[in-house]
């Protein structure tokens, strides 16, 4: 079930994506507005959603730390002045919309 619940992911990668960095642009609009910093923004949403959709593949066996950019990226908001705040509302809304998307998915298999 695994295998195929990523199946169905992979598609929706980008749509999942888009939808991840909308929200997480609503929810701390203010600190968007470094270039740099919201460019590695999107791109390390791209990589947790690969980086997820292939854990669920995996399972288990899955040994791959997490990506690279993540703690990055991390270090480009404390550069950037962006609060711990802004950075925890930010992982828990992209959390959400990633678990939700998951389920959508899953539900076709239940």
């Amino acid at each position: 079930m695994r295998s195929a619940l990523a199946a169905t992911l992979r598609p929706r990668t980008e749509e999942v994506q888009r939808a991840i960095y909308e929200r997480l642009r609503d929810a701390t609009p203010d600190s968007l507005n470094d270039v740099q910093y919201s460019a590695g923004l999107r791109s390390t949403v791209a990589a947790m959603v690969e980086y997820t959709v292939k854990a669920i593949a995996d399972g288990d066996e899955l040994s791959t730390p997490i990506p690279p950019l993540v703690t990055e990226q991390a270090r480009r908001a404390v550069r950037s002045g962006v609060s711990l705040r802004a950075v925890t509302r930010r992982y828990v809304a992209g959390h959400a919309v990633l678990l939700n998307c998951i389920m959508e998915e899953a539900e076709h298999f239940a």
